[in-house]
């Protein structure tokens, strides 16, 4: 008689466990430089609200920049196309006055 034993598997670590729930929570890059940034948080003597300041920041500025992204590709303007070439004697005098402000 053959028994087979099923082992679980390991638990996940406290970083596994961690990205886990970063992922789950919608913080990508939380999860993706919470590491990174905790050596560096070591190195430089940060206190936790340093560290978790800076994670909040690369948070937002990673959600900017997928954000613009995002409204540049659904715009389907061609990527030459910026407030430098545009021709501005072809706008309506009322939108030449107003552009300054935009």
């Amino acid at each position: 008689m053959t028994t087979t034993t099923t082992t679980a598997p390991p638990p996940p670590t406290p970083a596994e466990s961690l990205a886990i729930l970063l992922r789950s929570l919608k913080l990508p890059t939380f999860a993706r430089v919470a590491a990174d940034v905790a050596q560096k948080a070591e190195r430089e003597a940060w206190s936790f609200g340093q560290y978790l300041h800076h994670l909040a920041e690369l948070e937002v500025e990673e959600r900017r920049r997928r954000r613009i992204e995002r409204y540049l590709r659904d715009s389907d303007l061609p990527a030459e196309k910026t407030l430098a070439t545009l021709e501005r004697q072809k706008l309506p005098a009322k939108v030449q006055k107003q552009l300054p402000t935009l």
